[in-house]
């Protein structure tokens, strides 16, 4: 290991003793964590279908002059932003 330029000491801390200063703060906001990942994946989720909806008024509905169906999909795709 290169050595530390601003402690002046040779070598790092090992992850050990990285991950026992962090071990406070997860203990303390992991709810908080926990509520970002359930959030993340729940968008990441909801925008798969955004693409398919897109997808089937250009095709199916606008190419295929079903435009009755235009305005159901539009609803459809608005639920999903």
């Amino acid at each position: 290991m290169p050595r530390d330029r601003i402690l002046g000491q040779h070598g790092y801390s090992g992850i050990k003793a990285c991950l026992d200063r962090l071990y406070p703060f997860l203990r303390q906001h992991w709810q908080k964590g926990a509520l970002g990942i359930v959030l993340i994946v729940l968008s990441a989720g909801l925008s798969f279908p955004q693409p398919l909806i897109t997808r089937f008024i250009i095709d199916d509905i606008i190419i295929g002059q079903r435009l009755n169906l235009l305005a159901g999909a539009v609803l459809l795709l608005a639920e999903f932003l």
